[in-house]
């Protein structure tokens, strides 16, 4: 499971801006948005490769 809470990241301009989601292990999920939202960079985010500037990511319960 992956638990994301208030998550920010900030460039130039605020990219993405308090998002919060939880995905479920088992499951299989889309990101849609349009081009230049943010989509590569949270993926980014979420496996490690850039740091956020705001909120949390944990992974089955562990920070």
């Amino acid at each position: 499971m992956i638990i994301a809470k208030h998550i920010q990241l900030v460039a130039e301009h605020i990219l993405i801006s308090d998002a919060s989601f939880t995905l479920s292990t088992g499951k299989i999920y889309g990101l849609s948005a349009p081009n230049g939202s943010g989509k590569s960079t949270l993926l980014r985010s979420l496996a490690g490769l850039r740091k956020s500037d705001g909120g949390t990511i944990s992974f089955s319960d562990l920070p």
